[in-house]
């Protein structure tokens, strides 16, 4: 980090879950003691949604949460997660009930005559209905999802 007052930044929200196009970046600056107004200004001057913590706020703040989920730590130049040894997935449930061409989204899921969505997304199907991809895949694979028009759950999970 360029300034002492600042402990860590952390990327969080669509960028790092493998959006695309995210229309912005969305960060949590961690300050060592108290919140620098004109580091907060300097942010503020590049467009990037930010939130603003000491370390004694981060562990109180239901912002760890995700922080842990789906952070990217600048400092350590890696996710939060890989840092506590565990990785970070989202789990995506869904039913083809109301599909009308699920035989042709079951080919295309497992990537017949083309690659597959799943495999690009580097997940793996638990079972059916049951897909789980790393948390850097997600909004590949809700993207997939929603192209088809599926009807999707989704909850993040950690693996040591």
């Amino acid at each position: 980090m360029r300034r002492k007052e600042v402990y860590d930044i952390f990327l969080i929200g669509s960028a790092v879950k493998g959006k695309a196009f995210p229309a912005d970046i969305d960060a949590v600056i961690a300050f060592r003691e108290k919140k620098n107004p004109s580091i907060i200004q300097e942010v503020k001057q590049e467009q990037v949604h930010a939130e603003y913590v000491t370390l004694g706020e981060l562990f109180t703040q239901s912002l760890w949460q995700t922080i842990i989920r789906e952070g990217y730590s600048l400092r350590e130049k890696k996710q939060v997660s890989a840092a506590l040894g565990l990785s970070s997935y989202g789990l995506f449930t869904f039913e083809l009930t109301s599909l009308k061409r699920k035989a042709r989204f079951s080919q295309v899921l497992h990537g017949y005559k083309a690659v597959s969505p799943l495999e690009e997304a580097k997940g793996k199907q638990i079972k059916p209905g049951a897909v789980i991809v790393p948390i850097e895949k997600v909004e590949y694979f809700r993207a997939f999802l929603e192209t088809w028009n599926v009807e999707y759950g989704l909850k993040y999970c950690f693996m040591g």
